[in-house]
Parts: C-alpha cells; sequence; structure tokens
C-alpha cells in the first residue's frame, strides 16, 4: 500500500491536471473560446496516445533490466529516449507549419483561430513524449514520490498562470499556462533522475 499511495495520488494531480485548462477557460471566458481550445487540444491527446503506448511497452523490460544490469538499462533508456525525439520533433515541426490546413482539414468552418493553439500545444506534447520515460524510470526506482511531487506543484503553477493569463490572453492563456507547467513536471523529474539515479544527458542524442 505504501508504494501505490504516491501513484494514487498522481493518478489524481494529473486528472485534475489534464481537466484545469477547460475549467479554468470557462471561468473567465465565453464558450466559443473553451471550444477552439478544445479542438487544439483533442488533437493533442489524440496524438499522446503514441508515447503512451511505448510507455507501456518499455516498463517490463525496464523493471527487469534496473534489477539485474543498470547499464544495460540505460542503454534502453537512452534508445528509447532517442527513438521518441526521432518522433516527436518532425511530428511538432510538421504541425506548428501547417496547423492552419491541418485545422481545416479536420475541422469544418469557424475553427481557423484553432491553430494558433495548436501551435503553441505542440510544444509540451513534445516535452511529455520525453517525459513519460523519465516517469517510468521513476516509478522503477522506487521513486513514485517525485510524480507526485511534480504533477502537484505543476498543478499549482498551472492554476495561477491560468489566474493571471486567461483573464488578459484568453484561450492562448490557457495555452502558455500548459507549456510552462509541463516545463516544470519534466524539470523536476529530469533533475532528480540526474542526481538520484541516473545522471542521462539528452544533448548528444539531440
Amino acid at each position: 500500500m505504501g508504494l501505490a499511495f504516491p501513484l494514487i495520488f498522481s493518478g489524481l494531480f494529473y486528472i485534475l491536471d489534464n481537466r484545469l485548462d477547460i475549467i479554468m477557460l470557462s471561468l473567465f471566458r465565453s464558450e466559443e473560446e473553451v471550444g477552439l481550445y478544445g479542438a487544439a487540444a483533442a488533437i493533442t491527446a489524440a496524438l499522446m496516445l503514441l508515447p503512451l503506448a511505448y510507455r507501456t511497452a518499455v516498463f517490463p523490460p525496464m523493471s527487469r533490466l534496473y534489477a539485474t544490469s543498470r547499464p544495460a538499462m540505460q542503454t534502453l533508456f537512452d534508445r528509447s529516449f532517442k527513438y521518441l525525439i526521432i518522433l516527436a520533433l518532425p511530428m511538432a515541426v510538421g504541425t506548428i507549419l501547417l496547423a492552419d490546413p491541418f485545422i481545416t482539414l479536420v475541422y469544418e468552418g469557424g475553427f481557423a483561430p484553432s491553430a494558433a493553439v495548436l501551435r503553441v500545444l505542440m510544444l509540451p506534447t513534445v516535452i511529455i513524449f520525453a517525459n513519460v520515460l523519465n516517469a517510468r524510470l521513476l516509478v522503477v526506482s522506487n521513486n513514485q514520490w517525485v510524480i507526485a511531487r511534480s504533477l502537484m506543484v505543476s498543478l499549482v503553477v498551472n492554476v495561477l498562470l491560468n489566474l493571471i493569463l486567461v483573464p488578459i490572453c484568453g484561450v492562448m492563456g490557457v495555452s502558455y499556462a500548459r507549456l510552462v507547467s509541463t516545463m516544470v513536471i519534466f524539470g523536476l523529474n529530469f533533475v532528480f533522475l540526474y542526481r538520484h539515479v541516473y545522471p542521462f544527458n539528452p544533448l548528444p542524442l539531440l
């Protein structure tokens, strides 16, 4: 039960964090802006199925190698990071460059402003692609509490930024808040892993 407790809180914080954007936007802005944000967020949510599927596949071998061979686990981590970034970066760049025709293709008229939102949301999507490995390694190394802490801090940052930015920037303010809060999660997880689990340097792979 002690091992699962942080994961329960992580799940709750994750659900709250993912619903927060729509909630905060609906409190301050019109239903039209909520719809514009939701249209872009739906696309990024679909893209997130890719890293989540990889996370599920890589967890068993990562757990086994962490217990039996740390060098092999590190090799698996390095290669997984490289594969995910190879997938995420071109996808993000392409979506950012072609956001306007992509939105027009997926949705009917009236959603053109969602293209600007989609461009911003693709940046945290890339960060999440990289962070799924960090989260799995934290679980494998029995540091689930770090994930819960990172999500809690990110949730607080997200709320504060939404309170500041949404009344001023509307739908774009929610997007910027999402970008910053995602960077917070990645940064906290990465710093802990680097100092206490595996001093991974992503720059050569990038």
